[in-house]
Formats: structure tokens, sequence, C-alpha cells
């Protein structure tokens, strides 16, 4: 899960300045790349059980200008079991016995988008409410990590830090540090909400191919002609929550939304609601795409998530000519 120190989106806890997002001026849209983010976490299992492995990914994305000291991603080699109130400032006191500080944690940790992990067996002294869970560890850094403790007056303040070559502090354009949780449930799956299509105009954008838009002239972006993007998907990508109601009573569905992010021209709205829990499907759920003015090439994200872990990923390349 991650946090922008702005807002907060509905499915992870991002962010160096606080601990699902990097901290960039408090003008500028979550949506709009022009630092280090990580756009998404997800797995393949939201749902895990002891002892068996299981995978997590990252999306992220570095928009910084000058990407001389290249972005990197690592993973925590920690799974935190059912932290109390599921506060990941409960996980980051126990890397107080385990990490260093102030030195560089390359070969404690696992570097790349991807990771697997091992859930360990379940605390017996506490048996935690509701269904149990489980947080791993992110970062995106533009150097390397290293662990500067826990602070006692703000405990769920990310105790880690972004720090270069010279063993300089990076900033908040060059670290983000999130989280995705993990539920522990034996008897219950979740299939993350995968979309049929992604479209720019009616035309479906493809993953292995850039697609052209004509550059828009204007001299503001504002000014510039709305585009429609829209997610298609399926009904059946809105599963039932079997966790919404207590026993005995009917659980509602899933909320599933699609988050948007562009490297160029400006997006009308930064997450789209695509199916509500109660009332289903949300009729004339597009979003608008306006620009850019300068030409070249530029990437478009769309992470469709919904409100039990799941989430999948899709980028595209477009040229604006």
């Amino acid at each position: 899960m991650t946090i922008k120190q702005r807002k907060t989106e509905l499915v992870f806890l991002i962010g160096s300045c606080f601990a699902l997002f990097a901290c960039e001026s408090a003008f500028a849209p979550a949506s709009e790349l022009t630092t280090v983010r990580i756009l998404g976490i997800r797995s393949d299992t939201p749902y895990v059980l002891p002892g068996l492995p299981f995978g997590a990914e990252v999306l992220a994305y570095d928009g910084r200008a000058d990407q001389s000291s290249p972005m990197r991603l690592f993973w925590l080699d920690d799974v935190c079991v059912s932290p109390k109130n599921g506060n990941q400032g409960e996980c980051y006191a126990q890397f107080e016995a385990k990490y260093p500080r102030y030195q560089d944690l390359t070969s404690l940790v696992k570097e790349g988008p991807q990771a697997s992990f091992t859930l360990p067996s379940l605390p017996m002294d506490e048996k935690p409410r509701g269904i149990p869970n489980a947080l791993v560890f992110v970062a995106a850094c533009a150097g390397h990590l290293e662990f500067i403790g826990v602070s006692s007056q703000y405990p769920n303040q990310v105790p880690f830090a972004c720090v270069d070559a010279e063993g300089t502090k990076l900033s908040d354009d060059d670290f983000v540090f999130g989280y995705f949780r993990f539920f522990i449930a034996p008897n219950l799956t979740n299939a993350n909400p995968t979309p049929t299509a992604i479209k720019l105009d009616g035309v479906e954008l493809l993953a292995d191919k850039p697609f052209s838009v004509a550059r828009c002239t204007a001299s503001n972006v504002d000014d510039c002609p709305a585009r429609i993007l829209e997610v298609v998907i399926a009904d059946d990508q809105q599963e039932v929550d079997p966790t919404s109601a207590p026993p005995g009573s009917t659980p509602i569905r899933e909320q599933v939304w699609s988050s948007f992010f562009t490297s160029k021209g400006k997006l009308a709205s930064e997450a789209v609601v695509l199916f509500n829990g109660r009332t289903g499907r949300v009729e004339g759920a597009t979003n608008e795409f306006r620009g850019p003015i300068t030409a070249g090439e530029f990437d478009l994200f769309v992470v469709t998530r919904d409100n039990r872990s799941g989430a999948t990923f899709n980028s595209y390349k477009l040229i604006a000519e």
C-alpha cells in the first residue's frame, strides 16, 4: 500500500514524506508523472496461506528530468503478519532489530520489479480481529536504501531513506516507500480485476504497439480538445466480497476503480469508479485526456483495482505528432 502527502488513494500507502505516492508539490495532480513514482503494487494471489510462497510486483516510473542516477526498486525481505490494527508502524518497530542504521542495505534486500515471499505461521498468542493480513514493503529509490530508525514521536513515519553514492539523503522527488497488504484466508480467493481493453476515442490501445495522436496546437493544455479514455471491463470482474457482511447476511460486491497516470498531457480525473459495491456498474464511467502540446513519445498507465487488494496494470506508449 502507499500515500501522497496531499491525498490518500484507496489501495496503498506510499511516500517518503510520511511513510501508494511520491511526495510531489501539493499543486501537482497525482496523475502527472514528474518524479520517482510507485503507481501500483499487485500480486496474483491477494489471498495467501501460511507456509506457501507468493509473489508481488510493483509498477514504478521515473519521471525526473535528470535521470543520471537511475531509479532502483528494493523489496524488504520481510513479511509483517497481522500488525495491530493493521498499522504499518507496528511493522517498522520490528525492523529495529534487523537493519543496521545508516548503512547501504542492498545486500539485505531484494532488487527488481518482482519479488517472492513465504508467509510465516500466524502468531498464536493473539487472535487478530477480522481476516488476518500481512504486509510486504517496497521502495523506489534513485540511490540505495538506508535504515534511519523509527521515530518514537512519529512511529508511522517511514524509517528508511534513499541515499546517493556520496552519502547524501535524496529528496522526495527521488524516493517513494510503500507497502502491499495481503489477506490470509484459507477458504477465500480474489481474482485481480482485469479490463478487456483500454480505449482512447474508441480505439483500443495495444501494449506492444505505440499509438499515434495528433499534437495539440493550443498554447494551454486546458484549451486542447478532450479525448475520451474508456476502461472496457466485463461484469464478472466485479466479484462478491464475502467479507462485506456478517455470517447469515447477504454480502455485497467489490468496489472496482481505475487510476490513470500520464507523462504528458492532462487527465480530467485521477481515478474513475467502474463498479459500485451496492449498485453495480457505473454507467458512463470514462475519463478525459487533453494534449499533449509538445511532440514526442509519452507514457500512459491505467491501474485497475478492487477493494480487496486486487490490481491489474496496463501500460502504453503514445506518440504525439
